[in-house]
């Protein structure tokens, strides 16, 4: 083809091509408002919506639930449990996604675990870590994500003292004028952040409740899980607690009370039974019997669980009491040959016992040496002001109609008439319904609604 030829093609294109060039502008706007231009205007499908599924850590398995969705190009993820409210659920942080890898970080106290996982369709699978420990997560996406509005309240870092305790957390302070009223959330056994109840105290926060969440102390976890601490050292830094919020102008220094669960429904008692400054008291799944009749309960639930016999149950919580009875005596040494014999018995590994009798150290030092009979009804009937006591019909860790019925028998010789105890049906020591573990379990609605009424009747009766 000739150059003559070749530039009379050329003309001939541009001049079919000349309509077009008008059109060009307007199929630009159309696709910047209809997002077919960069890709920053809506983030991909593959992530966006619920996920369900179950988290696995330290052998037990409980339900998970996760919204993913994004906004002008950037990912956002909220955390909870089914049964719980969607207003609730706690917000991940630093969420990235760029298929199929997907990473975001959830609070811990001052500490951040960080998930990572894979995104397979609509499954995801991944984990984390928490010292040696793995986390096994699990989720299947079954349908759209939650829309969420932001909080009702503020939240502020706080700071105090006990003795020579420094505690950190957080006050989640109600939107509008106040003062408010208030509650110190106080933890169960083992190492807790200010993070482990957040929703309750979020929960309260949007009830109009200023609430106090702070890491509990140093309870020097040990290799056995036995907490390093004594229920009277915890009920003072709930005190201390209330002490900061009763010198706030923010606050009502009449109106703040204490919620504590499991163990924390030990030391609630405890704190207000020596305190005037404490206005009410919530106590979840709290034990009415000592740490000696505690650990032989749960002993004898776990081991009928894994279907040991009932000879077998009852050899092994004879010597967790045999044990006990040679720490009464300030001789453990004496418990030294039948620990010998207890350890050649298959029962053994889920019986609790110490391979050798405890040491001094560790008698001085260990909660359950320590508080093993305390007498949690000893302080429960010096509690005079309003109390709610609620627990799972299925509890597996107390025996719950023995704790009801002592605790009971105790407020009423408090001359404590302001008080209500309420059993939820199917639930266990959680409060959680359905099976034992497993994405079935789900929080009782009873417990969320029973503990907010009971708490704003107090309070308006204390107006």
């Amino acid at each position: 083809m000739s150059d003559g030829e070749k530039k009379a093609l050329i003309f001939k294109w541009l001049r079919e091509i000349e309509p077009l060039k008008i059109l060009l502008p307007a199929f630009t706007l159309l696709c910047l408002l209809n997002g077919c231009g960069p890709s920053s205007a809506e983030p991909p499908a593959s992530l966006n919506g619920r996920w369900v599924g179950s988290i696995a850590f330290r052998g037990r398995t409980d339900p998970m639930i996760m919204d993913f969705y994004g906004a002008s190009g950037e990912w956002q993820a909220f955390v909870g449990k089914p049964g719980l409210p969607d207003y609730l659920f706690l917000s991940a942080v630093n969420v990235r996604y760029q298929d199929p890898h997907i990473s975001f970080e959830l609070r811990y106290g001052d500490e951040r675990l960080s998930f990572a996982g894979i995104i397979a369709g609509d499954s995801f699978k991944g984990g984390a870590r928490l010292g040696e420990q793995e986390m096994v997560l699990e989720l299947r996406r079954t349908g759209a994500a939650v829309a969420r509005t932001s909080q009702p309240f503020t939240e502020e870092a706080i700071q105090f003292r006990n003795g020579e305790a420094t505690l950190a957390g957080a006050l989640l302070l109600p939107s509008g004028p106040g003062p408010h009223p208030a509650v110190v959330l106080i933890h169960g056994s083992g190492r807790q952040s200010r993070d482990e109840w957040r929703i309750f105290g979020m929960l309260f926060a949007r009830r109009g409740v200023a609430a106090l969440l702070y890491d509990k102390r140093d309870v020097g976890h040990e290799p056995s899980g036995m907490d390093l601490v004594d229920l009277r050292d915890l009920a003072g830094d709930a005190l201390a607690a209330v002490a900061l919020l009763k010198a706030r102008n923010d606050i009502r220094d009449d109106q703040i009370g204490l919620w504590g669960i499991s163990q924390g429904g030990m030391v609630a008692p405890i704190a207000a039974a020596q305190s005037s400054d404490v206005a009410f008291v919530i106590a979840v799944s709290a034990p009415g019997v000592s740490y000696a009749e505690l650990y032989q309960f749960g002993v004898a639930n776990a081991l009928r669980g894994r279907g040991f016999s009932g000879g077998e149950v009852s050899e092994a919580t004879d010597a967790l009491r045999r044990l006990d009875n040679f720490v009464r005596k300030r001789n453990p040494q004496g418990a030294r040959p039948m620990l010998e014999e207890a350890r050649r018995k298959r029962w053994f590994e889920f019986s609790t016992l110490p391979p050798a009798p405890p040491t001094e150290t560790e008698l001085r030092t260990w909660v359950r040496w320590r508080n093993l009979d305390l007498d949690p009804t000893r302080h429960w009937e010096r509690v005079k002001v309003p109390a709610l006591l609620i627990y799972g019909e299925r509890e597996d860790r107390m025996p719950v109609n023995k704790c009801v019925e002592r605790i009971r028998e105790a407020l009423q010789r408090a001359g404590n008439s302001r008080n209500m105890i309420k059993v939820i049906p199917d639930a266990d020591h959680e409060l959680m319904l359905a099976p034992n573990t497993g994405a079935d379990r789900r929080i009782a609605p009873d417990y969320l609604d029973t503990m907010t009424v009971w708490l704003r009747e107090q309070l308006e009766l204390a107006r």
